[in-house]
């Protein structure tokens, strides 16, 4: 499968939450014989970067079986690629986000509730064209389909890596 990965900055050697989540992500479907394309910082060796121009982007999305966006807070740019006219122009790839927290996240991180708001209205415009949202927790699914209206939803916990991230693994305390 030839998927686009949107959104996910990788940083090499990097500790932090987000690069060791979209690394393993990475590592895993390479490994399974999945094609990765991506479009974000960073350049992960076992995949191909989407090219910066439009046309170079667009010939790379018509050619892709699932983008799959990583959503923080608020809605990527390329969010717009699930919705019309943009859907219409990169084909019928399947479009599958991945939410990690929600928008009032934002708060935390210094944006306004103008802002918040902004987001949620964002996510809910494009999240008509998303076919799958896939949620880190039970409580992020049930925040997706109730406050951003998308109906198709699939919960995996919080990581990439099966052994290590199941619903029955107690959590581990932060230091």
């Amino acid at each position: 499968m030839r998927i686009a990965y949107t959104n996910a900055i990788y940083r090499k050697n990097s500790t932090d939450a987000g690069s060791t989540h979209v690394a393993q992500f990475i590592n895993n479907a390479v490994a399974l014989g999945h094609e990765l394309w991506l479009w974000g910082g960073g350049r992960h060796p076992a995949t191909h970067p989407v090219p910066a121009t439009r046309i170079g982007k667009l010939r790379t999305l018509r050619n892709m079986d699932v983008v799959y966006t990583r959503v923080e807070d608020r809605a990527p740019d390329c969010g717009r690629w699930a919705v019309a006219p943009y859907r219409q122009l990169i084909g019928s790839p399947l479009i599958v986000w991945e939410f990690n927290t929600e928008p009032e996240y934002g708060a935390l991180l210094g944006r306004t509730e103008r802002e918040i708001q902004s987001a949620i209205q964002t996510l809910k415009r494009y999240g008509r064209g998303c076919d799958l949202a896939i949620c880190v927790s039970r409580e992020l699914a049930t925040y997706v389909t109730e406050k951003l209206g998308i109906q198709r939803v699939l919960i995996v916990p919080n990581g990439s890596d099966p052994k290590l991230f199941r619903p029955d693994v107690e959590a581990v305390s932060r230091v």
